[in-house]
């Protein structure tokens, strides 16, 4: 009975060390997942498609080299349309039902303001292209950074780029959407400092097409230079071919969407009033005279954009794609450098470490009480927006 019991003894033990491996295997296994909560569809679709493929082509790159804590990544994709209902129900579904580890997106100001609480209650690291920084504070959203730059920062650099042209009086024609209305208070703000003067201000909706009525209204004004803020390309197309079909030709300073999208705005507007666009521009993205051709990490982003959408790469917004490849890559350092998936100690770590990561979009910057990303040494003006270097480059405006 004693030889039975103790072979009865061993089988179960080789069973439970059986059962531990294979547990462990699987966890193992299980995959590390990724929701991105982008725009598929709706007016935001251009800027959700580039971050889509930015963060395929950076997974593929991971996956390829073994995942992450020997887990492979999954992304899980999730359609907000632009719109705040049903942004929300998909932040609800990515983290409640798909139970996803990082949240990537939205893109739209709006969107991420109604999702934060639900992505804030799933205790995730997650990254937006939001400028609502007033909003999306480090209390109401502790682990949420935006790699873009905040209101006041925009604001400052529509400052600075009016005094280095001199021009003291001018307009602003903007969308309606929070992330717009951020950067215009913030610049409104800045009037009696800066020594500049507000002649008039119009807003449209968000889609709308025909912004001839308040072309006409800042005419009157007469301005030295109008502001044009769009939070999408064809929006911002939009604006300038209403104010060139008045027979209207101010000098113009745009918001990133036409550094972003330049090609959806000269779709709408054409490529002569874009010539009189001079936009904000990622400093990581823009090229002076002397920089050598395909030597900067976006630049050779392109190359990867060229190889994975060989036919539709000039249609596609190429800085959200470098968007959505610097969100993984920023997953990557944290999750090498902390060895979990814990969104605390992620957090925890990029406050820390932020400023020394190499991204797309550096230099980046964060602190424990601010994590947007972009600060005014992450803005340079651009010009000729529709024509890149041969490289993908913009042309830098203020070249020593």
């Amino acid at each position: 009975m004693t030889l039975i019991n103790g072979r009865i003894a061993r089988v179960m033990a080789s069973v439970a060390v059986m059962a531990a491996l294979g547990v462990g295997t699987a966890q193992a296994q299980e995959k590390i997942k990724i929701g991105t909560l982008l725009s598929q569809s709706g007016f935001a679709a251009a800027a959700g498609r580039g971050a889509t493929i930015g963060i395929k082509i950076a997974v593929d790159e991971i996956n390829a080299s073994g995942g992450l804590l020997g887990r492979q990544l999954e992304i899980v994709t999730a359609d907000d349309q632009g719109d705040t209902n049903a942004g929300l129900q998909e932040a609800l579904r990515l983290t409640t039902v798909a139970k996803v580890d990082f949240v990537l997106g939205p893109q739209i100001s709006q969107v991420a303001i109604a999702a934060a609480p639900t992505i804030t209650n799933a205790g995730v690291l997650w990254f937006t292209t939001t400028t609502a920084a007033e909003r999306l504070t480090t209390q109401v959203a502790p682990r949420h950074f935006s790699l873009l730059y905040s209101g006041n920062t925009q604001g400052l650099a529509y400052a600075n780029a009016m005094i280095a042209n001199k021009w003291t009086k001018f307009a602003i024609l903007s969308d309606d959407g929070s992330a717009s209305q951020s950067a215009t208070n913030a610049l409104k703000a800045l009037l009696k400092d800066k020594g500049l003067n507000l002649t008039a201000e119009q807003t449209w909706h968000t889609g709308d097409t025909d912004m001839t009525p308040q072309a006409l209204a800042l005419r009157r004004s007469n301005p030295d230079v109008v502001i044009v803020s769009a939070v999408a390309g064809k929006d911002g197309g939009y604006a300038l071919k209403a104010i060139d079909d008045i027979g209207w030709k101010p000098p113009i300073i745009g918001s990133g969407a036409f550094t972003t999208q330049p090609a959806q705005a000269q779709e709408i507007a054409g490529a002569e009033p874009l010539k009189r666009v001079t936009a904000l521009l990622y400093t990581g993205m823009s090229a002076c005279p002397n920089q050598p051709l395909g030597s900067s990490p976006y630049a050779q982003l392109l190359v990867k954009l060229k190889k994975a959408e060989p036919q539709n790469w000039p249609q596609i917004s190429s800085l959200n794609v470098a968007s959505g490849y610097d969100w993984v890559t920023m997953i990557k350092l944290a999750v090498t450098a902390t060895k979990t998936t814990n969104g605390q100690k992620l957090t925890e770590w990029i406050e820390q470490n932020a400023s020394s990561m190499k991204l797309i979009y550096s230099p980046v910057h964060a602190t424990k009480t601010d994590h947007f990303m972009l600060g005014p040494d992450s803005l340079t003006p651009g010009t000729d927006v529709a024509h890149p270097r041969e490289d993908g480059m913009t042309k830098r405006l203020n070249c020593s």
